[in-house]
């Protein structure tokens, strides 16, 4: 009792496992009491379940005996606390005779009479009220749990025989082969429309020859004589037809409603139309789906014995009461005939395996071997392409076009072969992948360059556009100069002459320089230059002086020595003469009258000299006299002043002290060359002397040139631009025509790579539709045998509940309405749907 307490005491919600469990433990000891009393008197209750049917059974029988044994060990407590609760009344009621008969039938003869009568009444109340409800929900749970189960079983089993029937698989193969392949092209259709309402309708239709061939194997289950099967499957199909046009029509009508609210205007009008049918379609809808989920296993069967119904209405309400009487049972079948279904395909199945998987092996063999090869291919065909576009000429255009075209074919192949890899796993992972763009390498780098080459043709023609403009203005402008018949007059005088004598150089030419040859070194001239048109002319220019140089040397000046602390020391001078060669620096030592020597020398042109620090520590310890001589034309010049200068490092300033009693403290500045708040070397100021640049020796060409021949060579000049113009937009044309062509093909790769695709999948369809097609033929045989046999399972047997029902009210008419009435009360009355009841009515109230 202490189990049984702890048992109803398990957590606050009380499950059906919990109450079952705690009713066997409440009734084992009087079952154990039940079976000792058995054992004494020799003889057991009628009710008791023996296993003496099954105990025997073996190999695919063990499931039901481990389905069946707990069952029936249930049922039997119950029955034998029963017998014990029978037994106990017998010998009470044996007890009470006895005492009645030797003591109480003549001192309580009353007392007697009411005692018996409430006996008896205790023992009505428990067989009628207590005990023939258990009886009937056990016979009942034994008839559906375990003799009818048992039934669907060992039909589920003997369906079994006749699967591999030739002509039964011939007719499923067919029926199945069309059912895949109008559900694959539907799938197919829905992926490349992007409606999904196409597969579904798609799956929809596929159940009609799946129909027809459930029909025809159905008809042949039936009909041993010669028979037009095919008739029979034509028939099914055409009646599962209407429900399937119901369907499709209702889910297309909701499709276009819901497609139409988008136009403008009546759009609300067909949303409106939309939601108010929705009701109603949608129902259509769900009934048509709820007979087509029957419909192969109720439709051949039904139609055997009873004729279609003319009207829509007549054949749903028919075909719903046999789904109501036999939906069930086809249902429980399925689990039985699943487990033999598995049995059945394993030969096709393992057949089927091996085939593919070899098959698989040797083409993921070939294209692994393959995607090498082709990987090889695509590198050097990309070097090579990169090498020829880095810079070609228009002679390697059909080598560059032919380098592209092979890289991107490889690249098309290399995806081709990617994809052949990994099918047809890749398509059932993802079916969009047939209608992606399969983009190579080069789909987005060839339109890059196309648009280059398009700026670059029209930057061309805007330069030759541009050339031809200036060309047509400038002949124009050419025209218009030589009608102006321009001249130019140029005079020149002496400068030191006095006098305005002024001679005529140069006169009656449209140029716009001379070459004064009549000229004397050392001499300064003076030029005036006046214009004359046809129109009149123009005062005289400003005038302008040249002075002419000579062959004699003009001497340096001004020579500057400076030393940056005692590291370097800086020469300068000014250069006076335009026709040395070079400036030589010589030195003595200071205070005497010593021979000159070279010191350094430099170049033309130079007016400055650098003594870098080695030199400076070895050579210039003592004071020494500088000058600076210019050279040239065979000779020297006269030297500069001389100029002394002794290297000395300058003394430390602002020499200052602070002292105390024990230390002094000396202080003092130095200029470094280095300034500690910018952190940084001063730069020192390096001044060179002036410079005089030398002219050259030689007489210059005349060049006379008149604007309209500097026009005229312009004129050629961008003549000669635009034929290099009209080449290089011939080049870029023809480039752009590559690109355009080489995009064209990267395209028609790509599209051919798609069809390959689509091809595929269909392909695949159609393989899925022949391998598929074979496995759910042997399918369809043994399911389309299952459902024959269970349809007819207990065919002319009634309700067996209601038979004991029956039974029970034939003995007494209150009975067992009474009992189970009373029996919900006291369940409602423990259980908390009671309480519930309970507020809901006081609620109402």
């Amino acid at each position: 009792m202490d189990i049984l307490i702890d048992i109803l005491n398990l957590g606050e919600s009380k499950t059906w496992i919990v109450y079952l469990v705690a009713c066997l433990l409440s009734f084992m000891p009087f079952a154990i009491l039940g079976f000792l009393f058995s054992k004494h008197r020799q003889e057991e209750p009628s009710y008791l379940l023996s296993l003496d049917r099954i105990k025997g059974l073996k190999n695919s029988w063990t499931l039901l005996v481990l389905l069946i044994a707990p069952l029936t060990f249930i049922y039997n407590v119950f029955v034998w606390s029963g017998y014990a609760f029978v037994v106990i009344a017998n010998f009470i009621a044996y007890l009470i005779k006895s005492i009645y008969d030797l003591l109480v039938k003549y001192l309580f003869s009353h007392i007697w009479n009411a005692i018996k009568w409430l006996f008896n009444a205790i023992i009505w109340v428990f067989l009628n009220i207590v005990w023939m409800p258990i009886v009937i929900i056990f016979k009942s749970l034994y008839h559906y749990c375990i003799l009818w189960l048992w039934d669907i079983y060992k039909t589920s089993f003997l369906a079994i025989n006749g699967t591999y029937n030739k002509s039964k698989l011939r007719v499923t193969f067919v029926g199945a082969f069309y059912a895949l392949t109008i559900l694959g092209i539907s799938i197919y259709l829905s992926i490349l429309t992007n409606y999904e309402v196409l597969g579904i309708i798609g799956l929809v239709v596929s159940v009609l020859p799946t129909l027809k061939a459930y029909g025809t194997v159905t008809s042949m289950l039936h009909y041993e004589e010669d028979k037009d099967h095919v008739e029979h499957g034509k028939k099914v199909m055409k009646t599962a037809l209407n429900y399937v046009i119901a369907s499709i029509v209702a889910v297309l009508a909701i499709e276009l409603l819901l497609l139409f609210s988008w136009i403008p205007d009546l759009g609300l009008v067909f949303l409106g139309l939309a939601i108010n049918t929705n009701v109603l379609l949608s129902a259509i809808v769900i009934v048509s789906l709820f007979v087509l989920f029957f419909a192969q296993a109720i439709f051949p069967n039904h139609l055997l014995y009873n004729d279609e119904s003319s009207s829509m209405p007549d054949s749903i309400m028919s075909y719903l009461k046999s789904i109501k009487r036999k939906g069930v049972q086809l249902l429980l079948s399925i689990l039985p005939g699943s487990l033999w279904t598995i049995l059945v395909l394993l030969i096709p199945a393992a057949l089927i395996y091996i085939s593919v998987s070899t098959s698989d092996s040797f083409k993921q063999s070939t294209l692994n071997k393959r995607a090498l090869s082709i990987a090889e291919d695509i590198t050097e065909a990309n070097e090579e392409v990169a090498k020829l576009t880095t810079e070609f000429t228009k002679e390697q255009l059909s080598e560059v076009e032919d380098a592209f075209e092979t890289a991107i074919e490889l690249n098309v192949r290399a995806n081709q072969n990617n994809f052949g890899i990994s099918f047809p796993q890749n398509v059932i992972e993802d079916p969009e992948i047939i209608f992606n763009n399969n983009n190579t390498e080069y789909t987005e780098i060839l339109p890059n360059m196309l648009e280059g080459s398009i700026n670059d043709t029209l930057a061309i023609a805007a330069r030759i556009k541009e050339a031809e403009s200036l060309i047509d203005r400038i002949t124009r402008h050419i025209s218009e100069y030589m009608d102006q018949s321009w001249e130019f007059k140029v005079q020149r005088k002496n400068k030191k002459d006095t006098k305005d004598d002024w001679t005529t150089i140069a006169s009656g030419t449209d140029i716009s320089r001379i070459v004064d040859k009549n000229i004397i070194e050392g001499r300064t001239y003076v030029y005036r230059v006046m214009a004359i048109n046809k129109n009149g002319k123009s005062s005289w220019s400003s005038q302008y002086s040249e002075t002419i140089g000579s062959q004699s040397l003009t001497a340096p000046s001004n020579l500057q020595i400076s030393s940056e602390s005692n590291f370097r020391l800086v020469f300068s001078w000014n250069d006076n003469s335009n026709n040395e060669d070079g400036f030589i620096i010589e030195r003595r030592l200071s205070g005497k009258d010593g021979k000159w020597s070279e010191y350094a020398s430099v170049g033309s042109d130079i007016s400055q000299h650098i003594v870098e620090s080695q030199d400076v520590r070895s050579k210039h310890i003592r004071k020494y006299d500088y000058r600076v001589i210019a050279q040239g034309l065979g000779e020297k010049s006269k030297p500069t002043a001389t100029k002394s200068f002794q290297l000395i490092l300058d003394a430390p300033k602002k020499l200052k002290s602070n002292a105390n009693l024990k230390s002094v403290l000396l202080d003092w500045a130095y200029r470094f060359g280095y300034d500690t708040k910018k952190w940084e070397w001063i730069g020192y100021d390096r001044r060179s002397g002036l410079i005089t640049t030398n002219k050259p020796d030689g007489i210059m060409a005349l060049g006379e040139k008149s604007l309209a021949t500097i026009m005229q060579e312009k004129i050629d000049s961008e003549k000669e631009l635009l034929a290099d113009l009209n080449e290089e937009m011939s080049f870029a044309k023809q480039r752009v025509t590559m690109f355009e062509s080489l995009i064209s093909y990267d395209k028609s790769q790509r599209t051919m790579l798609k069809v390959f695709k689509n091809l595929a999948f269909l392909f695949a369809v159609l393989f899925t539709a022949l391998f598929g097609g074979i496995i759910i033929a042997i399918a369809m045989s043994y399911l389309a045998s299952l459902f024959y046999n269970v349809y007819t399972i207990r065919e002319e047997d009634s309700c067996y509940l209601m038979s004991l029902i029956n039974d029970e009210k034939e003995k007494n008419k209150n009975q067992p309405l009474l009992a189970f009435t009373i029996w919900i009360l006291v369940i409602l009355y423990y259980t908390d749907i009671f309480a519930d009841i309970t507020w809901l009515s006081s609620w109402i109230s």
